[in-house]
């Protein structure tokens, strides 16, 4: 019974051709490579766009519109119940 058993092994394994094993593992080495690469240069062009985002907004609010222009809502703010906690009457 294990003699079959190791004669149907032998035979499963002649079968399989391992001429091109090696240039797979190293194909696949290099995709590896290039795969880690891609993910380098993401990641520093998405640490750009967070720092120039990030540096942009700073500025443009510092320096932005003023605070006392009008808006949909300039007129009513202090009928807002938040308004009367400081102190303001309608």
């Amino acid at each position: 019974m294990i003699e079959t058993e190791i004669l149907r092994l032998i035979d499963r394994d002649s079968k399989v051709d391992l001429s091109g094993l090696e240039s797979d593992i190293w194909a696949r080495v290099g995709n590896k490579i290039a795969t880690r690469r891609l993910v380098s240069w993401q990641a520093v062009v998405m640490a750009l766009a967070i720092v120039g985002s990030a540096t942009a907004g700073s500025s443009l609010g510092a320096h932005g519109a003023d605070g006392h222009a009008l808006s949909a809502l300039s007129g009513v703010e202090n009928l807002a119940p938040s308004s009367l906690l400081f102190g303001a009457r309608p």
